[in-house]
């Protein structure tokens, strides 16, 4: 074998390597309009790509103070994160949420930070997803008929809808500062007698939360 021969093999045997490496990992942009195949989401030879960097603004520790009270939402970025289901099998980047509940600067609550994306951004300006609300929680139940049974101790905690989006500023000087806002879309089993006269989420919303870190 020469080594034009050689050279050449060595090539087309890289060349297949990195074709095989890359399976799995065929990069969409989210936000841009595409004809999807039928098997995008199970396939596993997708990934869901900030290719933009939307997210890199909503990253970091922000805050909101209301008297004694502080509330503050923790983004953190997660690229590549691999999405399993019975139905999904899917790459993708998104922003994993936590936050932290003080009372005269005294932690009273700081809830578990998402290892998955539940926030997405199909633009610089807007989060969109689903939060977990841990400290409202829904009542154990059952329907015996349907076989269906969500007994748990202590109930489970609702999850949300939420949007998290960017407040243009016009002062350079002054800190970024984020939109929240949460509903109750699909919550499940939520307690309306047990919570009745108090806010519907134990935590703020409709709020606006500036920068920290």
């Amino acid at each position: 074998m020469t080594n034009t021969t050689f050279k050449n093999y060595f090539l087309l045997l890289l060349f297949l390597a990195s074709t095989l490496i890359c399976k799995g990992q065929i990069v969409i942009e989210r936000g841009k309009e595409y004809n999807l195949p039928a098997d995008f989401y199970s396939s596993g030879l997708y990934y869901y790509k900030d290719v933009n960097g939307y997210l890199d603004y909503f990253e970091g520790t922000w805050e909101y103070v209301n008297g004694n009270k502080k509330f503050e939402i923790i983004l953190q970025k997660i690229t590549k994160h691999h999405t399993v289901t019975p139905d999904v099998n899917l790459y993708e980047d998104g922003i994993g949420l936590s936050y932290k509940l003080y009372e005269n600067n005294t932690l009273v609550y700081s809830s578990p930070l998402d290892n998955y994306p539940s926030l997405y951004a199909k633009s610089g300006t807007l989060l969109q997803g689903l939060i977990i609300d841990y400290g409202r929680l829904t009542e154990a139940y059952s329907i015996p008929s349907l076989n269906i049974s969500l007994d748990a101790p202590g109930g489970e905690p609702i999850t949300p809808s939420a949007l998290i989006s960017r407040v243009l500023n016009s002062d350079p000087n002054s800190p970024d500062k984020i939109h929240f806002e949460i509903a109750c879309v699909f919550c499940g089993n939520y307690d309306e007698d047990a919570y009745q006269g108090e806010p519907y989420f134990s935590i703020p919303n409709d709020i606006t939360l500036e920068r920290v870190n």
